[in-house]
Formats: structure tokens, sequence, C-alpha cells
């Protein structure tokens, strides 16, 4: 008898500490993210502040109104993502993007200009937002930011695409021509011929094909015959 109670008791024990690892392995599954909002406008303060606290994902790590408040609170705090108004009084929150490195930076900015949003973006911020975000895309660019994405806001995203388009077509501007002998040259290779077979082709020796191969490469500032290939498809230099 003694013995089948005791055999009760110890199955009785078993199945609580597996239920107590079950639950701890559970609240380890369901992680809450610290997150700090620097913010200088007190009504906008306290409705982000109260968005993250009745959101189960997030923990409010602390706030901040100015740009020595916030410096100290990043400085002190262990958090997992800086929500950032660039526009602090007369002061740029620019500064604590670095600062509050490996933790992410998303911010949340009425500075929708090309110059702030690349500012921060160079600086290291993973995402960018405008303040007429409605509460649930917040909330979704917050979770999206954590998880490796980049939330951009529409008007953000045009003006980095801008970005974009403007760098290619300086860089455009910037390659030499091909004189139409390396263009030739170039033509044989996008077809796959080898050096040998695009001197013979040509009638020129190999070391002409590759010595204008190698002014292709620099005038293009590429590298390889792919990269080569490419580059002047896409400016429109050869065609298929």
């Amino acid at each position: 008898m003694e013995r089948t109670m005791e055999r009760a008791m110890e199955r009785a024990i078993e199945q609580a500490i597996e239920r107590a690892m079950e639950r701890a392995m559970e609240r380890t599954m369901e992680r809450v993210y610290d997150v700090i909002v620097v913010e200088d406008d007190e009504q906008t303060r306290q409705g982000l502040s109260h968005l993250l606290m009745a959101h189960p994902d997030f923990e409010l790590a602390g706030t901040a109104a100015d740009l020595e408040s916030a410096t100290r609170l990043v400085d002190e705090r262990c958090f997992d993502l800086l929500l950032l108004d660039l526009c602090l009084g007369h002061e740029s929150g620019l500064p604590l993007i670095a600062r509050a490195a490996p933790a992410k930076t998303l911010v949340l900015s009425l500075a929708d200009d090309a110059a702030n949003v690349l500012s921060a973006i160079e600086a290291g911020a993973v995402g960018y937002l405008t303040k007429d975000e409605p509460a649930e895309r917040i909330v979704a660019s917050i979770q999206d930011a954590l998880a490796g994405h980049a939330p951009l806001s529409s008007a953000i995203a045009g003006h980095l695409l801008r970005r974009v388009r403007s760098a290619h077509r300086e860089r455009e501007d910037a390659l030499d021509p091909l004189s139409p002998r390396e263009l030739e040259v170039l033509q044989h290779l996008a077809r796959g011929s080898s050096y040998l077979e695009t001197a013979s082709e040509l009638e020129i020796s190999i070391h002409t094909v590759s010595f204008h191969v190698r002014q292709i490469y620099g005038k293009l500032q590429v590298s390889s015959r792919g990269e080569a290939v490419f580059e002047a498809a896409r400016s429109g230099m050869i065609a298929f």
C-alpha cells in the first residue's frame, strides 16, 4: 500500500515538473519586446505609450521628450527597439540612432523630407514612418522592424525610389562611352565567345582582345565578363 502511494506521489511530482517546464517554454516562445519612445509632443508620447502597453508583444521600457533625457535613457536601459521622433524641439534625434545600436530604431516623425529620411536610413534606422499612419499600422511596423523587415510609409518609399533612380542616372552619366571596337568585342563576349574565338572573328590578336576587355572593365567600372555584359545591356550599349 505504502509503495503504491509512493509511486503515485512520484508520478504526481513528475507531472507537475513537466507542466512547469511546458509553461516556461511557452513563456520563452511568447517573447515580449522592450520599446523606448522618444517624442517631444506630450499627447503623442502618451498615445504611443498607451498603444504599446495595451499590446501583449511589447513592454514600455521608458519614454523621453528631449535629446538629453533620451540619451541618458538609451545609455541606461536594455531594450529591443527605439521608436524615435527626429524633431525634438530645436534638436535632432539623429545621434540616438547609432547610440541605440544594436537595438533597432524605427523613426516616427513629421519630418518626411528627403534629407531627413536619407540621413536616418544612413545612420542605421531600420524603418521610417510618418505620423499620419494609423495606430494599427504603427503596431504592425514595430513588429516588422523587430522581425528584420524595413517598414516605410508610402511617401518615404517614394523618396528612396527617386534617390535610387537618381543614383543610377548619375552612374550612367559617369560611365565613359565604349569605342566601336570595344562594343564589338563586348558583343562577342556576350554571345559566349572565348577570347580566342573573338580574336579570330574580328581578325585581331588575342592580346588586343585582352587589352580591349581591360578597357571595357575600366569604363564600365566592373570586374568580370558577366558584370560587363549586364551593365552594358542595362545601359543600352549592346543588345541580344
